[in-house]
């Protein structure tokens, strides 16, 4: 029975989080997101329900400024301006010498050019760093409303996940998840509500974790190259992942008639592929081999009303105190 349901919360989680593969990363670069973009796909389950998928970007939503104490050396901190010295910690090196300290007797043990030349000072510093918290909302329905699904997501700079709240109406029924990150301990904790029976996994990986949804951003930072290889830690597994050949995709017809020079990467063990654009990393096609998922992208759009959206940011912080208390 416990088997039973774990399989029923793993398939609801699968299906939330790999239909919520194709965002990606908020960079400096032309590959950017921008506030109010939309993403729109139809959408396969298990090769026969149909229904649609829309994902918007609403942008930074927080900020969190981290302080800590770190040693380095004066000079790398003179050059830092995320440092701040703290001017009663300036200390010389252990090794320091002068020509006081030689004497005739050891006078030939000594590099004489060490003497010569000073040793840099070791201090402590105030380091500020700057943590912007990004947020991204995914929905889709299926035909006669049979299953509808509601994501709320916030990430991090870097796209990994902090946090996932889903609610999934299914049959007149409805269930909640919460997904919690913990990129410091390389761990996530996973809560689904079905049928007000709650189950939790905790998971610790090799890597800080990365859900499905990020797999994009990660994949938006790097450059996709045919034969690249990245390993990377999922709630599924370790998996590696390899971009192994460019593959022209040819969608609907007429004016709807579209071409994609993209990337085909696969997994090893294998479970998914994606089909990314050439020119910008965009998920183009999806497909989950297990679960038979197939997304294909329609239309991309700004949806000006997102950007009139205002955010309470000490809500936002109080959601995610498991990060950052």
């Amino acid at each position: 029975m416990k088997h039973t349901k774990r399989n029923r919360f793993i398939t609801a989680a699968v299906l939330v989080i790999i239909i919520l593969l194709p965002l990606y990363m908020v960079s400096g670069k032309s590959k950017s997101f921008i506030v109010g973009e939309t993403l729109k796909y139809d959408v396969t389950f298990g090769g026969l329900l149909k229904g649609k998928a829309e994902i918007k970007f609403y942008g930074k939503v927080a900020t969190y400024t981290k302080r800590e104490t770190v040693t380095v050396f004066l000079e790398d901190a003179i050059l830092d301006s995320t440092l701040e010295i703290l001017t009663d910690t300036t200390s010389s090196s252990e090794n320091d010498s002068t020509f006081d300290d030689v004497t005739p007797d050891t006078l030939d043990d000594v590099d004489i050019d060490s003497l010569s030349k000073p040793t840099p000072s070791i201090i402590q510093a105030i380091k500020t760093t700057k943590i912007n918290i990004y947020y991204l909302t995914y929905d889709t329905k299926f035909i006669a409303n049979i299953y509808n699904l509601h994501a709320d997501i916030y990430a991090m700079n870097d796209f990994f996940p902090l946090l996932i709240e889903t609610e999934i109406k299914r049959g007149g029924n409805i269930s909640s998840g919460r997904e919690l990150f913990f990129p410091d301990k390389k761990m996530a904790i996973f809560s689904q509500i079905i049928e007000n029976k709650e189950e939790v996994d905790t998971l610790i990986r090799n890597n800080p974790l990365q859900d499905i949804t990020t797999i994009p951003f990660y994949f938006m930072g790097k450059n996709i190259d045919i034969g690249a290889v990245f390993n990377v830690s999922l709630a599924q597994g370790e998996y590696k992942l390899t971009s192994a050949a460019l593959e022209r995709l040819e969608f609907g017809e007429g004016f709807d008639y579209r071409l994609y020079e993209t990337y085909r990467v696969e997994s090893e063990p294998k479970g998914f592929k994606i089909w990314l654009n050439k020119k910008n990393n965009v998920p183009i096609k999806v497909y989950i081999d297990y679960q038979k998922i197939r997304m294909v992208l329609k239309k991309r759009s700004i949806d000006a009303s997102v950007r009139q959206k205002t955010f309470n940011e000490d809500a936002i912080k109080s959601k995610l105190t498991h990060v950052f208390p």
